[in-house]
This record gives C-alpha cells, structure tokens and sequence, in this order.
C-alpha cells in the first residue's frame, strides 16, 4: 500500500472510472453537504490553499482503468 498527498484532479481527471463499493453506498450526502463541500473547493482553489480530506483509500484493477472510492467518512466528517 502507498500513502501520499494527491490532488483532486489527480485522482478524478484521469479518465477512468470510480466506483463505490456496495458496503459504502449507505453514506450518501445530501445537497446541503454538497452545496458547501462545493464552496469550500472553489474558495481553497482560488485562495490557492491546500484542503484537507480525510483518508481516501483507492485499489486498482488490473483488469480496467478503474479505482473503487473506499473509504469518504472522514471527508463528510470534516464537512458535516
């Protein structure tokens, strides 16, 4: 396993396809927590800070291009 600092776009303009494993599905944001993850993106962005996420835990499959999201709880934690 490898542990590092990413950026955002690092890890979702790449082309390939994310997908959240069924155990995660049950913790979905609502728009609320949407509308002000969004907000802060855009102010950091442009106040060009960094932003703490929380752990993100992506596995690769050799058979595609594909990473699964495993493990935002500590994001929405951070948000809520």
């Amino acid at each position: 396993m490898e542990a590092g600092k990413r950026t955002i776009e690092s890890i979702f303009n790449k082309g390939r396809t994310l997908e959240i494993p069924f155990f995660q599905r049950s913790y979905v944001w609502e728009k609320e927590n949407w509308e002000r993850f969004m907000d802060d993106m855009i102010m950091v962005s442009s106040a060009g800070k960094d932003y703490f996420m929380g752990a993100l835990i992506l596995k690769s499959q050799q058979v595609s291009s594909e990473k699964k999201i495993g493990d935002w709880r500590g994001c929405h934690n951070l948000m809520a």
